[in-house]
């Protein structure tokens, strides 16, 4: 009976066993319940190296001010930034915004050789909007505005929730436009730079108008200037057809307006028979959730107006990449590109700020810069005599924006994540 009993109990163990081996095998070859739908108008391009990978953050916009006190009444007694106290010096004010920044230069040099520094006479013009998160009570920037620089989008009523008004404030120089909502509850700034934060507690988005004409009537611009940020810059974008200004594309109440629903109505509000429609846009997601927005609009400015309009047009976007080998790839990229930016105003300069020529100076400093955003493909590049891709200028080819890029990784000094 003994051993009957024992044969039984290990048959019962031996079903059990095999019982839970087939129910955890079904379980792992179910299909997910979960599923990522992409919208038909959505396109996501990844790059051809395979070493895509999303920005870490806008860190920040350098805009040249001529006047510091005018500066200080909008950016921070108003707006809510607060003044970065180790950097802010003679010849710059800097703003924290969360943990990104408004670099805004009072005094400027034409060549790093120059004597001495010129006062900022012209304002810098950014053409498209930028959107900022606060956290306070949205009427009481408004109130610390005139009317005719300040006014709530879409008619915002006393009833309408604080999270979904909309405040459209213009700088002191009636030149750049900002878009500012409360920050959703659950945002949070986990890194800031010396000086801290105030209400003000992200840059949220950068938009920014791109001509959808080009010298080669074969270019699809949106499409091309995405390939720039896949292919050479190894990051993720997308882009997106047009739609209705002021539509969700997402669930956290999270929209994105379009140009000329946020610039074109500046001077009457009220006025309903602006055009809403969103066109075709280049996006560009960093990890942080800001996005740059590159819009096809007829009123942009010429691509090369960095170049030919330097005092109005020549502001630079800084970005931080994630990773060290992210960072080498994209700088391999640009370089066999042939893309590699030497800024003459920083010729001989400090080396974190100046112009990383090659990888060792490029890895020491952590930064490089570029300046003319355009797609080098395969056939752009030539192979050498060892094998290995060498340097090739691609000049000939006219730059779909001109633009500067402050490229940095997390080593760089300046670097707020550390």
């Amino acid at each position: 009976k003994k051993g009957a009993s024992a044969e039984m109990l290990c048959c019962l163990f031996l079903f059990i066993t095999v019982s839970s081996l087939l129910i955890t095998e079904n379980i792992a070859m179910a299909p997910s319940t979960t599923t990522t739908t992409i919208a038909p108008t959505t396109t996501t391009l990844t790059s051809s190296n395979d070493k895509q990978t999303r920005p870490l953050l806008l860190e920040h916009i350098n805009l040249n001010i001529p006047d510091v006190t005018l500066g200080r009444e909008f950016y921070i007694n108003a707006l809510g930034g607060v003044e970065n106290p180790v950097t802010t010096n003679e010849k710059q004010l800097h703003v924290n915004v969360g943990t990104s920044q408004f670099h805004l230069l009072l005094k400027t040099k034409t060549h790093a050789d120059d004597k001495q520094s010129n006062a900022v006479t012209v304002p810098q013009h950014w053409p498209g909007y930028i959107e900022l998160w606060t956290t306070e009570d949205l009427e009481n920037i408004r109130s610390r505005l005139p009317s005719n620089r300040c006014y709530y989008l879409n008619n915002c009523s006393s009833s309408t929730s604080q999270h979904d008004k909309k405040l459209i404030c213009i700088c002191p120089w009636n030149k750049n436009r900002f878009l500012v909502r409360r920050a959703p509850l659950n945002f949070r700034v986990t890194h800031q730079h010396p000086g801290g934060y105030g209400t003000l507690v992200a840059m949220h988005r950068l938009v920014h108008p791109v001509s959808s004409l080009s010298s080669n009537l074969d270019t699809d611009v949106i499409y091309t200037l995405s390939k720039f940020w896949t292919n050479v810059m190894g990051c993720v974008t997308s882009v997106v057809e047009g739609k209705e200004a002021g539509s969700s594309d997402s669930n956290n109440n999270d929209t994105y307006d379009g140009l000329s629903f946020i610039c074109n109505d500046h001077s009457n509000p009220t006025n309903s028979n602006h055009s809403r429609r969103r066109r075709r846009c280049c996006i560009v997601h960093f990890q942080s959730g800001q996005e740059l927005i590159l819009e096809e609009s007829d009123d942009a400015p010429p691509s090369n107006s960095y170049d030919i309009q330097n005092d109005i047009f020549g502001y630079h976007l800084c970005i931080y990449l994630p990773t060290n080998e992210s960072f080498q790839c994209t700088f391999q990229q640009v370089s066999e590109c042939g893309l590699l930016y030497a800024n003459p105003r920083f010729a001989g300069g400090r080396p974190e700020f100046g112009n990383a020529l090659d990888w060792k100076e490029a890895s020491d400093c952590g930064q490089f810069r570029v300046k003319d955003w355009l797609w080098c493909n395969d056939d752009d590049k030539k192979g050498g005599d060892d094998g290995k891709t060498e340097s090739v200028e691609v000049k000939s080819k006219v730059p779909l924006l001109v633009m500067e890029l402050e490229v940095r990784s997390t080593s760089h000094i300046c670097c707020p994540l550390k």
